[in-house]
């Protein structure tokens, strides 16, 4: 597996996660049939957004799908930068390994 480091994580106006990948496009994650997809124009990954799901579990849908389709770990780096993200979570998401 290779490391991808993230850019930004940011919860956007409807409250769903966005993942920016630092150096990485992906595609045809669309293909996974998981609910996470690629936006070509923004270069983010994203999720479906079902009610009663929480950030913090669409964090670990997006990186759990990168992981089995393409073999990449997505990580957080001190240069990450976050954007409307609760502090709460961030910690939660940081704590991830």
């Amino acid at each position: 597996m290779s490391s991808v480091m993230i850019a930004k994580i940011e919860v956007d106006e409807t409250g769903c996660l966005r993942l920016y990948p630092d150096a990485a496009i992906y595609d045809f994650i669309y293909r996974a049939a998981c609910g996470v997809h690629w936006n070509q124009e923004g270069r983010f990954l994203g999720a479906r957004c079902p009610t009663g799901t929480t950030i913090l579990d669409y964090f670990r849908q997006i990186a759990s799908v990168v992981a089995s389709e393409y073999g990449d770990t997505l990580v957080v780096g001190n240069k990450t930068e976050w954007s409307q993200v609760p502090e709460n979570i961030r910690r939660q998401i940081e704590s991830l390994k």
